[in-house]
């Protein structure tokens, strides 16, 4: 007997039962393929630590949304410091200048609170240029340099706990504008300012670092997540070979 030509058979056999499953998955679930079409979503992490103040940490996590989109997570992280505080205050800058003035800010979350929060957006393209500045006590002057940035949100009402009603320790929300993406962050400064730090919410702190690819201490590591069409390809793949065995076991 020829075995070569005995293995060939066989492997194109196997192929055509492949192929065989591998179409009637696709045709059942064709309109499913027809969808799938989100490009990649990409979030980064990073975390800010104080320039100036009592000793805190901000974790910050960014994340591509729907179109001209991105999310923003901020969570005073209590771990290494021992101290919490009220978020009042995020200062950043953009790569692409033309989206400045022309961005909508939706509040999604804050904790502890409502899910809505007042806010302040100051898109003027400088945070000290007295043009819908943010409140004085929430700016970012300190150590010695007065920080400007090309946008600026007030968190809340500035001033203080507002008997509890502003002791924003996270916040959510959702930052738009027309062809704004997580690249126009990548490689940009950011600052928090933080109220009412520590046990004794008797402090203040300023924070501030740089949102790059990769790193730690102030920069962030760029995550990607499959394609929804990736992942049934994947699915449909696995698919075919467990209907081959089971084809192959009758």
């Amino acid at each position: 007997m020829n075995y070569n030509l005995f293995s060939k058979y066989q492997l194109s056999s196997s192929l055509a039962k492949v192929t065989s499953v591998v179409k009637t998955s696709v045709l059942a679930t064709g309109v499913m393929i027809g969808v799938s079409t989100v490009t990649p979503a990409h979030a980064v992490s990073f975390t800010l630590d104080e320039f100036t103040g009592t000793d805190a940490q901000v974790n910050v996590t960014l994340e591509d949304q729907a179109t001209d989109t991105v999310r923003f997570t901020l969570e005073v992280d209590p771990t290494n410091t021992g101290n919490i505080g009220d978020i009042t205050g995020l200062f950043f800058n953009v790569a692409d200048d033309n989206l400045i003035g022309d961005f909508t800010l939706t509040p999604l979350r804050a904790n502890p609170g409502p899910n809505d929060f007042d806010f302040l957006l100051d898109q003027s393209g400088s945070t000290t240029d007295r043009n819908n500045d943010v409140a004085n006590n929430v700016n970012l002057n300190g150590g010695g340099t007065q920080r400007d940035f090309e946008l600026g949100i007030q968190i809340g009402n500035s001033g203080g706990l507002q008997g509890g009603r502003d002791d924003f320790q996270s916040i959510t929300f959702d930052l738009t504008a027309s062809g704004f993406d997580l690249n126009d962050l990548i490689s940009q400064n950011f600052g928090v300012r933080l109220q009412s730090v520590g046990p004794d919410r008797e402090g203040s702190s300023k924070l501030e670092g740089l949102v790059s690819s990769g790193g730690e201490g102030g920069n962030g590591d760029m995550e990607s997540t499959p394609e929804p069409s990736t992942i049934l390809g994947l699915s449909l793949l696995g698919g075919a070979f467990a209907g081959l065995r089971r084809q192959k076991n009758n």
